[in-house]
């Protein structure tokens, strides 16, 4: 019995070796870390095919993709992935490996269909503006968007962001805004949908027929976007997420925004630092239009331009003409004594520069030498290359140099802002400012120089 027992084990013993010895020898497949197809979004009439590519990542690995319609009556796909168009109507194809899934929304018309005009706003990212209601007045804007039923109407961003667009509630897209800016020569357009970025095929259908076939997921700063290049400009680029903005009945926000190379501001010379040349706020103060005009003419430098001054509100602007431009650092300067609305709602003098041609400019030691001269030389800071300040003697008059953010021009005010007890208050307060004031366009248009 002893001796049953010991062959038994032993028989059992080879056994699990045999089943280890098979388990080991096999290849252990890792998890797939990528999956994208070559559209996400495409348009078919009934009876045509096209073709779902699945690229799988890490690529030295053999995955099995599976491929599924949601509506097999409007579009069917098979295992390898080719869709074919059953009937009019909007489906959506998984695409599915391991724990990963991305989907292609198909779009299926009839011969006879009528094309549904596309409620995406017009890809025009250089709109004209009317200046006396800062409304976009582009024609080919405007007749598309009256061709949607999009109505002007100013449209609040956030909490006291308020920027004039175009709304209509009925539609998916219900709303959009032109002629933004985003980071440096980025010009946007704003669009505002009702689907909601994990679940968006309408808007997805309007891109695709815009050109941004592929979409891609993204999880950058912790939250769902869809991210798209434009299949024919690469310069013109597309960001959805989720935003909701109840008066809009929203919740996906739309960026399509195109990058503008960066060309440099025009400049007429170098800085000069020796010219004593800054406008006088004191005289600003006065509210007295003859005391301005009067400093004015005694610098020497600039002319006034009555067709651009409101001299009832004292908001004066003076010119340099182009004989001039070598002998001082500004182009113009405007006495703003009543200020309209607005986070620069106070009495200031605002004024472009002539020397800046480019961000690193701003480091240039010489601006110092220069705010000197002309009685700011006191707490004087250069913030990352993106603005300079300083104060008069005083602590009360603040000095703001800085290159707006579509990189118009490079402009400086002068307005009261008493200093406050740290440099990190100070700095806070600065940053604030250019914050608020970076993406505004500018308050008279650039100079030619």
């Amino acid at each position: 019995m002893k001796r049953l027992s010991i062959l038994l084990s032993v028989f059992l013993l080879l056994i699990g070796l045999g089943a280890c010895n098979k388990e080991c020898n096999e290849e252990i497949i890792p998890e797939p870390t990528s999956l994208k197809l070559n559209q996400t979004a495409v348009t078919l009439k009934v009876g045509e095919t096209s073709q779902l590519t699945a690229t799988v990542e890490p690529k030295d690995q053999t995955y099995t993709v599976t491929f599924a319609s949601d509506k097999e009556t409007i579009a069917t796909v098979d295992h390898k992935g080719l869709i074919t168009a059953v009937a009019e109507g909007t489906a959506t194809i998984t695409a599915t490996v391991g724990k990963l899934t991305e989907r292609c929304v198909v779009t299926v018309t009839t011969s006879g269909s009528t094309k549904i005009i596309n409620e995406l706003p017009v890809l025009k990212f250089d709109p004209t503006f009317d200046k006396e209601t800062k409304r976009v007045n582009s024609p080919e804007i405007l007749d598309h968007e009256k061709a949607l039923g999009r109505v002007a109407q100013n449209i609040t961003l956030g909490e006291d962001q308020t920027l004039p667009g175009f709304v209509n509630t009925n539609l998916t897209i219900t709303a959009a805004i032109y002629g933004l800016y985003t980071s440096g020569t980025n010009h946007a357009i704003f669009a505002f949908s009702k689907e909601s970025v994990d679940d968006c095929p309408k808007t997805i259908a309007m891109l695709a027929e815009y050109g941004f076939t592929t979409l891609e997921e993204s999880n950058k700063g912790h939250f769902l976007q869809k991210l798209g290049v434009k299949d024919d400009d690469s310069t013109v680029h597309v960001t959805l997420f989720d935003a909701p903005i109840s008066a809009l009945q929203s919740t996906l926000q739309i960026i399509i925004s195109k990058e503008y190379p960066r060309k440099g501001l025009d400049v007429a010379h170098a800085l000069i630092p020796t010219v004593e040349d800054f406008p006088s706020y004191t005289d600003l103060m006065t509210g007295d239009v003859a005391k301005i005009k009067a400093f004015e003419t005694s610098l020497g430098f600039r002319s006034y331009n009555a067709e651009k001054s409101d001299e009832a509100k004292v908001n004066l602007q003076f010119e340099t003409p182009s004989a001039k431009q070598n002998e001082t650092n500004y182009a113009w300067v405007r006495y703003v004594f009543t200020p309209s609305g607005g986070p620069k709602a106070s009495k200031r003098i605002d004024c472009q520069v002539n020397f800046i041609k480019q961000s690193s400019d701003l480091n240039d030691p010489k601006i110092k030498e220069w705010f000197a001269l002309n009685g700011f030389d006191n707490d004087f800071t250069n913030f990352q290359d993106q603005f300079v300040y300083a104060y008069d003697a005083t602590g009360e008059i603040f000095c703001f140099l800085f290159i707006d953010n579509a990189e118009t021009g490079a402009y400086l005010q002068i307005y009261k802002n008493p200093k406050t007890q740290s440099a990190s208050q100070r700095r806070r307060l600065a940053i604030e400012h250019y914050e608020s004031i970076k993406n505004d366009r500018p308050i008279l248009p650039s100079t030619k120089l």
